[in-house]
């Protein structure tokens, strides 16, 4: 019998339980929870933007983009109206791998921003 932990990954729907973006140890992050009904999940918590006397800042961030994609998908205007929308969400036991249109097939896949913009997660 395999006890393995599932790493296939699958699209689930799920809601926006909790949506941050946080400064509190000298960089921007950004957090979301999102929850499946009888249980929740994390992202990744994602830098996206370092101080500039860091020596490996860069000006163009990801920060940009990560948030207009995530509005984008929860179809909001503001980020303060994240929480309680219906998304759908791809990934496995340990990682969400990406976020989608409840509806509509648009999808946003984290590794676009590390292979984009050379993110730190």
């Amino acid at each position: 019998m395999n006890t393995e932990p599932q790493t296939t990954n699958e699209i689930q729907n799920a809601v926006i339980k909790h949506a941050d973006l946080d400064i509190g140890q000298e960089f921007l992050t950004l957090s979301l929870c999102v929850s499946y009904g009888v249980g929740q999940q994390y992202i990744p918590t994602y830098v996206l933007h370092l101080p500039h006397d860091w020596s490996h800042y860069k000006k163009e961030g990801v920060a940009g983009e990560m948030i207009l994609r995530l509005l984008q998908i929860a179809e909001v205007k503001k980020f303060s109206e994240l929480e309680g929308r219906t998304i759908r969400v791809k990934g496995n036991d340990q990682s969400i791998i990406g976020i989608g249109h409840i509806l509509m097939d648009d999808w946003f896949h984290f590794v676009e921003l590390e292979t984009k913009k050379g993110a730190e997660l």
